[in-house]
Order: C-alpha cells, then sequence, then structure tokens
C-alpha cells in the first residue's frame, strides 16, 4: 500500500488483460503495482499456452515490455508452435536518424513481393495501392504500414 496523504491509503496494482483478435479478453490478471511489469509478461503466455492450446501468437507491447528476456522468449519458432514479437514505439520519440528512416519517402517495399522493387510513398495511387501495405528495413529493424495509413499521415503534415 502507498499513502497519498497521511490519512488517505491507496492499493497500487496493475491489470494485464490479453485480447483474441476480434477484442474478446481471454485472460485478466491483477499484481501488486510496486512490481516490476516486464516480469509478469512470461508467466501469463505459459498460462495461455497452457489453458488455451495455443500453438501461435504475435506480441505486441509498448516499451515497457519489451526487455531481452521476453524478447527471446517471444522469438520462437518450433515444433510447438510459433511466437512472434512486435514493439511499437511512438516516432516523435525516436532519434533523429531513425524518424528520417520512418518518414521517408523511397525504399519501400511491398509485402510478399519477393521482386524486391522499392516504391516512392508519394507515387502510390489510391486506387491501385488501397488494400497493400508497405515496410522499409534498416539493421534488422522493420516499419510496415498500409497504404491507409500513409494517406493520413500525409493529410497530417
Amino acid at each position: 500500500m502507498g499513502k497519498v496523504r497521511k490519512t488517505d491509503l491507496f492499493l497500487l496494482s496493475e491489470w494485464v488483460c490479453l485480447w483474441t483478435v476480434i477484442a474478446f479478453p481471454f485472460l485478466l490478471a491483477i499484481y501488486s503495482g510496486n512490481r516490476n511489469e516486464q516480469t509478469t509478461m512470461i508467466p501469463l503466455e505459459k498460462k495461455m499456452l497452457e489453458n488455451f492450446d495455443m500453438s501461435k501468437f504475435i506480441v505486441c507491447t509498448d516499451a515497457g515490455l519489451s526487455s531481452a528476456t521476453n524478447r527471446v522468449f517471444n522469438s520462437y519458432n518450433g515444433e510447438n508452435g510459433m511466437r512472434s514479437y512486435i514493439t511499437t514505439q511512438p516516432i516523435k520519440t525516436l532519434k533523429g536518424f531513425l524518424q528520417d528512416w520512418c518518414l521517408s519517402d523511397d525504399e519501400w517495399l511491398l509485402d510478399g513481393d519477393k521482386s524486391g522493387k522499392k516504391y516512392k510513398l508519394s507515387e502510390l495511387d489510391s486506387e491501385r495501392d488501397r488494400d497493400k501495405y508497405f515496410f522499409i528495413k534498416r539493421d534488422g529493424l522493420k516499419r510496415k504500414v498500409s497504404y491507409a495509413r500513409i494517406k493520413e499521415i500525409g493529410e497530417k503534415s
């Protein structure tokens, strides 16, 4: 328990809720709020693997859960299943050279296209490219975005 004032007590807690693709919550846990949240992720995933017979999933977190242990645990591809790990991060918090990379107009690739053809975002067509996803790579990092999101970003700038 933590103290707000001398007489008022409050409980520090952390809620964890895991969701399905269709936004249906299927696992909920409550932890002490003074506990490091990075240590709560793997035990929850192990429960999920045991209780829900799930062998393939992608973990998407913010930087707060992006510990080396969590990334290694979720970078698995074996006979018992497959897990992948994505960390989201706001572009405005990146270093300048990474912001430039994320927002660059050229060097984008079409997801699923094996030819390696590179695209300029400014040359995409709203009708032809509406349902396509493009990505850009740098030093093992990958940024993927839909054409609809590209147009939305362009309209705001």
